[in-house]
């Protein structure tokens, strides 16, 4: 006879309401959750990525010093295609604002590889570079 007395509404209520609770907070909890590893992602792939440009910028300062032989000129080009190049389309999936700027530094390099003309002075091409460099530097910030 208790069975009776039982009121199932309530019960009902309060195991629908905690449910839906339930779903509301998993579903909070996900989206932290994928924004905290998209965001993960991103720190990852500038430390990984960040190395290799500031090396392309050492470059860009030898290259200001003297002319590149061609011994040089061919590890610059082998660094930039099996590293930079990679690790630049992967910073471009995650920082596409930056993707332009991206690319303009390393045609520019391998403009200065292949010896073509640039068509801008020293000065120039330094203020050039340097304006590219200093956006992608500020990506993650």
């Amino acid at each position: 006879m208790e069975l009776l007395n039982i009121n199932w509404i309530t019960i009902l209520e309060n195991s629908v309401s905690g449910i839906v609770a339930g779903l509301f907070i998993s579903f909070v909890g996900f989206i932290v959750w994928v924004w905290q590893f998209y965001h993960q992602k991103k720190v990852e792939i500038y430390a990984e990525y960040m190395p290799y440009l500031f090396r392309l910028m050492a470059y860009y300062d030898l290259f200001f010093e003297k002319e590149f032989d061609e011994v040089k000129c061919y590890e610059i080009n082998k660094e930039i295609m099996e590293y930079t190049l990679p690790l630049s389309h992967k910073f471009g999936i995650y920082f596409k604002k930056y993707r332009k700027e991206n690319n303009q530094l390393i045609q520019l390099m391998q403009k200065i590889i292949r010896k073509e003309k640039l068509g801008m002075n020293k000065e120039e091409m330094n203020k050039y570079i340097y304006e590219r460099f200093i956006k992608i530097e500020k990506a993650i910030k």
